[in-house]
């Protein structure tokens, strides 16, 4: 990520330049050369804060599907391990530290089970159970 926020800052520098060069030379302006010059710089600073931004919630996004990641991963592995549970085929989305369930569970007792699992998991916020029951279970 280092390496397009510096293409970022030498993309915001050059145009900086190229701004400027043209700031100078517009004569339908009647600010001076200095006061056009300190209008482009504030606007670059302006980009550069915005670009900033943009990484920012950038990396924060990614360090949220990380977690995200982690929570379904500890979920299937809990899910595996469990006697009641370990032979069904759970789907698990994670989104936000939402956790959904889908897929069928062999009785009411193992839906049950399974949402106890995933409430279980640190990092969950919310457990939406969508499991159906076998006919019979």
């Amino acid at each position: 990520m280092n390496h397009s926020y510096s293409r970022h800052a030498a993309f915001a520098l050059s145009a900086l330049a190229a701004a400027t060069l043209l700031a100078a030379c517009d004569r339908g302006d009647n600010r001076t050369v200095g006061e056009r010059t300190d209008s482009v710089i504030a606007q670059s600073e302006r980009g550069a804060r915005d670009m900033g931004s943009s990484a920012k919630q950038a990396a924060g996004d990614t360090a949220d599907k990380t977690k995200d990641m982690a929570i379904t991963a500890k979920l299937k592995s809990q899910l595996a391990a469990d006697d009641g549970l370990k032979a069904t085929q759970i789907n698990v989305d994670t989104n936000a530290g939402q956790v959904t369930l889908r897929g069928t569970a062999p009785d009411a007792a193992a839906k049950e089970r399974a949402t106890q699992l995933a409430r279980s998991v640190s990092g969950v916020v919310e457990v939406d159970n969508q499991l159906s029951v076998k006919q019979g279970g």
